[in-house]
């Protein structure tokens, strides 16, 4: 009975999207502005089957997808004047809420879901504030948001116990980012001085020792 009734159910959605496409190409501009509720509903109804059985979590990441498109779409017809950016984080930051979910439904089992929605997450906020800041720094933050990525990875629980692997690529990679932080930033005029004078008090030291 409950086939039946997911077999009903995508029927109906199946025919009403074909009108509306037929609609469109025969000159009719019935979409035009209906992008976002189509979109919007096409969404839902992934989350529905997300929501309703526990084996469908990749239903997740269409139906958050389709609900960030919907919201883009929304916001630069709303707002035609803002930045692109905005428009562009708040695409990824549903992308990252899709991986998010996945992890969180499956309580853990899905683990390599934390490190797109990390990564998708840490984009999202850059992309919106990357008007006002200087490149160095774009790319810094964002390393470091990988980092701390991996760092989740390794600290969080798995079914499998926890992922020893994820500290290699959480330090070097946060090493990476701090290093362009530093080259990027009014800090590089101050460490990389101390770090000489460190080193050349170093030598002193290791000369008397001799």
């Amino acid at each position: 009975m409950k086939h039946l009734e997911s077999r009903i159910f995508w029927g109906i959605v199946l025919i009403a999207a074909g009108v509306l496409f037929l609609l469109q190409n025969l000159g009719l501009p019935i979409l035009d502005n209906l992008w976002p509720l189509v979109f919007g509903v096409a969404g839902l109804v992934f989350l529905y089957y997300f929501l309703t059985e526990r084996h469908n979590w990749w239903a997740a990441i269409p139906g958050l997808t389709l609900l960030g498109l919907s919201a883009l779409i929304a916001f630069e017809r709303l707002f035609p004047k803002a930045h692109d950016n905005w428009g562009a984080a708040i695409f990824m930051a549903s992308l990252s809420l899709s991986f998010l979910a996945v992890y969180v439904r499956t309580a853990a089992q899905q683990w390599w879901a934390i490190i797109p929605a990390g990564v998708l997450g840490a984009l999202a906020m850059l992309i919106g504030f990357e008007p006002y800041m200087p490149g160095g720094v774009f790319a810094a933050l964002f390393l470091l948001s990988i980092a701390a990525t991996f760092a989740l990875v390794y600290l969080l629980p798995t079914p499998t116990g926890r992922m020893r692997w994820a500290a290699y690529p959480a330090v070097i990679v946060g090493g990476v980012g701090l290093f362009v932080l530093i080259g990027a930033t009014w800090l590089s005029r101050v460490l990389v001085p101390l770090a000489i004078i460190a080193f050349g008090v170093y030598l002193l030291l290791r000369r008397r020792e001799e």
